[in-house]
């Protein structure tokens, strides 16, 4: 019975690792960031500044924060979405 007990224990652990570690790898997290290009401050309201701040792409108002991307993030995508 004590046999028993230990290999159901040590075979539900094994297998409570193996699905953490397998999530983990094969299912990574999306992250998008999006914003408006060149936006009507009539409508919406933005500053001067803003307006031109939107001229930037994503990656050079990031590095304009000081925030360095690649540090934190793998096999990143651009793309222009013209609506």
């Amino acid at each position: 019975m004590l046999f028993t007990t230990i290999c159901v224990l040590s075979s539900a652990l094994s297998l409570r690792n193996s699905l953490n570690n397998s999530s983990i790898k094969y299912a990574p997290r999306d992250i998008e960031i999006s914003k408006r290009y060149n936006p009507d401050g009539d409508v919406y309201g933005y500053s001067e500044e803003q307006k031109k701040d939107s001229l930037l792409t994503i990656n050079e108002s990031l590095a304009k924060l000081n925030f360095n991307y690649h540090k934190y993030f793998t096999n990143i995508t651009d793309f222009t979405l013209y609506i």
